[in-house]
């Protein structure tokens, strides 16, 4: 249930995964950890919106597009991002702010 590859070296990073339903695919729940090869970009890709063959595309988001997907416009290739990280932080701000309120 992962798309990690440990010969590669790099960072570890998640990538979304996806479902194919019979309208399309659709985000998951769940997200794959991957790695990065070593001087390259963290990238995952996602179905582009006319992705329709369910054996056309990995449910692991983890990594670029493969060219053959690229020319048959079933695939995006999206900046990697964790948007957990940033809401972590987020919360942990506040309840610094909260504590040192509550301390004077």
């Amino acid at each position: 249930s992962s798309g990690i590859n440990a010969e590669y070296g790099g960072e570890v990073f998640k990538c979304d995964n996806y479902s194919f339903l019979s309208t399309g695919y659709v985000k998951s729940r769940t997200r794959s950890k991957c790695r990065r090869k070593e001087g390259t970009p963290a990238v995952c890709h996602k179905p582009a919106k006319n992705a329709r063959d369910p054996s056309a595309f990995p449910k692991f988001g983890c990594g670029p597009c493969t060219q053959e997907q690229l020319d048959f416009i079933i695939c995006e290739d999206i900046s990697y991002c964790d948007k957990t990280v940033g809401h972590s932080l987020l919360f942990v701000v506040i309840i610094a702010f909260v504590v040192g309120e509550i301390q004077v």
